[in-house]
C-alpha cells in the first residue's frame, strides 16, 4: 500500500478506500513519533505530559469499578476470551487490590465516582521490571511472541520493543495467517513487523477477543518462551502458561 500520497489523491478515493488507508497512515505517523522519542532526555517529564500516566490518561472510577463487576460476572458465567485467565474466583476487593498494586489507584472501595489513573511511580516500577525480564530472555536467545488488540495505537510501541529485543539476541515468532469467524464478518489474524493483530478488509482492527491464540500456538507446535501482549491475546498466553508481559490500564 502506497502511503506517500498527497491530499488530492486521498480526496479522490472512495469511502471504502479511505477507510482502509487511514489506519495505515495513522500507524505510519505513530511510527515516526516513536522513532523521535529515542532523543528524549527527560523521560519523567515526557511521560507526565503523555496519555500514559497521570490525570491526562485518567479513566472514570465508574468505568473501573463497572469493569471489575463485569470481570466477576464473566467468571461466574464461565465466559472465555479476555476474562478467562485460569484464576480462582475473585471478589471485588480482590480485583481492586490487584489494580491498586499494579496501577496505584485509590484503594478505597467506597470511592465510586471521580477519576483514577496510573501513577508515574507505578509505571516506572513495572516498566523497569518488564524490561529486565525481556532483556534476560533476549540474551538467552529466547523466542518472543508479540500481539496487540490495540491495533490502532500500540503497534509502534510493540515494534520498537521487538526491534530492541532482537538486537539483544531474541527471536520473534508469529503464527501463520488464520481466519477468525464472527457473527457478521470473517476476520484474519496476521502481523505487521512481527506484531500479531486482527484484520478486516485489509485494515487492522481493535479487539478484546483472544482469537483462539492459545489453541493456534498449540496447533502450530511452537511454544514461545515469552509473550508481550494485551487484552484477549494476553489472556490466551496466560491460559497457555506462557510467561507474559501484559500491557494493562486501570480499567
Amino acid at each position: 500500500m502506497d502511503l506517500n500520497l498527497d491530499e488530492q489523491d486521498i480526496v479522490k478515493m472512495s469511502v471504502k478506500e479511505k477507510q482502509n488507508l487511514l489506519p495505515h497512515l495513522f500507524l505510519k505517523k505513530l511510527g515516526y513519533e516513536m522513532w523521535n522519542r529515542c532523543k528524549i532526555e527527560n523521560w519523567d517529564e515526557f511521560l507526565s505530559n503523555s496519555l500514559l500516566v497521570g490525570p491526562p490518561g485518567a479513566h472514570s472510577r465508574e468505568n473501573i469499578m463497572s469493569n471489575i463487576d463485569k470481570f466477576i460476572q464473566k467468571q461466574k458465567s464461565g465466559s472465555d476470551g479476555q476474562y478467562n485467565l485460569g484464576l480462582p474466583r475473585l471478589s471485588e476487593k480482590d480485583i481492586l487490590s490487584m489494580v491498586v498494586e499494579i496501577c496505584d489507584v485509590s484503594s478505597d472501595i467506597s470511592y465510586i465516582k471521580g477519576k483514577d489513573w496510573v501513577t508515574l511511580e507505578a509505571f516506572k516500577k513495572r516498566i523497569n521490571k518488564a524490561a529486565r525480564v525481556g532483556v534476560e530472555m533476549a540474551k538467552k536467545a529466547g523466542t518472543i511472541f508479540m500481539s496487540t488488540g490495540h491495533a490502532e495505537s500500540l503497534p509502534p510501541a510493540y515494534t520498537y520493543m521487538g526491534k530492541t529485543l532482537v538486537g539483544k539476541g531474541a527471536k520473534l515468532y508469529n503464527p501463520s495467517i488464520y481466519s477468525i469467524m464472527s457473527e457478521d464478518n470473517e476476520h484474519w489474524l496476521g502481523s505487521i513487523c512481527n506484531v500479531t493483530m486482527l484484520f478486516l478488509d485489509g485494515a487492522v482492527r481493535h479487539t478484546h477477543d483472544d482469537c483462539n491464540m492459545d489453541k493456534i500456538i498449540e496447533a502450530e507446535g511452537i511454544r514461545p518462551d515469552l509473550a508481550i501482549a494485551d487484552h484477549g491475546f494476553g489472556a490466551a498466553m496466560i491460559r497457555a502458561k506462557i510467561p507474559t508481559l501484559l500491557i494493562v490500564d486501570t480499567n
